[in-house]
């Protein structure tokens, strides 16, 4: 049978975690993944790893609903900004109905203030752990003695998250409950993200606390306008909620249209204007999807989202005239 697929009969009797850039099964899960079975998936094909493969590509390397957990420590943060989209839609694309990912990453949020606070220099060591002293410039590019060691660029740092970034990130490609946890490390952020949400037996199993609220997040970008629409719900927020699951799912014509449903009852909301960027991008249309993260900055959206666009903005301006100087 296919290690990487399900039993056709349904979840088997021990439950199933895909790790995640673990570079080795010689270092020991967290103590709730004990009685797990648990697959390796590597770039490097000298660990032994079960899947040998980019975690890019998780969506056409496995099969969906393959496991009940996906765990990612210090992984995340060695893709570039642009293909972490890509990495947790796998994720997701693998989990069963009622799976979580779990995920490690350094808290760079809390570096740079910590930076900022004691007049840091980069080189300066931040901590040590056990495999020696760790500084501000490793946290944020790589640890530098096993890149060097390797020769592998795989192993350098190429984006990095504060806990609001990485709860977008989460929330934006259609996980449904996360779950801040304890970090396992110093300067960490540690979070369980669910596909749907866990039951009580899953939380207590996983100590874990109260969930931060999706619909605060909406909140965030999408002010309710239900008094001015005069219904229970409000339905600009409604549609944008099917477009960012649509967009998850890589329905991308789907969100659009829904998007554009929602533009058109509400045409000032700069979250929308950058959702449908984001559809038009997908569809690799970076001179229409310009049009859109413009419209959204002309809108003068607050952070995180006015961040967000400008680096969108940025990446359509580079694909545009990469485009330009192939003709």
């Amino acid at each position: 049978m296919d290690l990487l697929k399900r039993p056709a009969s349904g979840r088997p009797a021990t439950r199933r975690v895909l790790n995640v850039g673990g570079g080795t099964k010689g270092v020991a899960l967290p103590p709730h993944f004990q009685d797990w079975e648990q697959l390796l998936l590597d770039i490097d094909s000298r660990v032994g790893a079960d899947l040998v493969c980019d975690a890019r590509t998780l969506r056409a390397s496995v099969e969906a609903n393959a496991f009940d957990a996906v765990y990612c420590s210090h992984n995340l943060e060695h893709y570039y900004r642009h293909d972490v989209d890509k990495v947790l839609q796998g994720f997701l694309h693998v989990l069963t109905t009622d799976g979580f990912a779990e995920i490690r990453v350094p808290d760079i949020g809390e570096l740079i203030k910590l930076m900022a606070k004691n007049e840091m220099d980069v080189e300066q060591e931040v901590y040590r752990a056990n495999i020696g002293p760790i500084s501000a410039h490793d946290m944020i590019y790589g640890y530098a003695p096993e890149i060097e060691a390797s020769g592998q660029d795989f192993y350098a740092h190429k984006t990095g998250f504060s806990r609001d970034s990485l709860l977008r990130a989460l929330h934006s490609n259609g996980f449904g409950e996360i779950y801040f946890a304890p970090p396992l490390a110093l300067l960490e952020l540690h979070v369980f993200a669910f596909r749907t949400g866990a039951d009580a037996a899953l939380r207590a199993e996983l100590t874990l606390g109260e969930p931060v609220a999706t619909e605060a997040q909406h909140a965030s970008v999408l002010p309710a306008r239900r008094a001015v629409h005069g219904a229970d719900t409000d339905p600009v927020q409604t549609l944008y909620q099917r477009a960012a699951a649509a967009f998850a799912a890589d329905r991308w014509d789907e969100a659009a249209a829904l998007t554009d449903e929602a533009l058109a009852l509400e045409p000032s909301l700069p979250a929308l204007h950058y959702l449908l960027g984001c559809c038009r991008m997908a569809r690799d249309q970076p001179a229409v999807a310009l049009e859109s993260f413009e419209r959204c900055l002309d809108l003068r959206p607050k952070e995180p989202l006015l961040a967000e666009a400008r680096a969108r903005q940025t990446l359509c301006r580079t694909r545009i005239a990469s485009s330009d100087g192939k003709h």
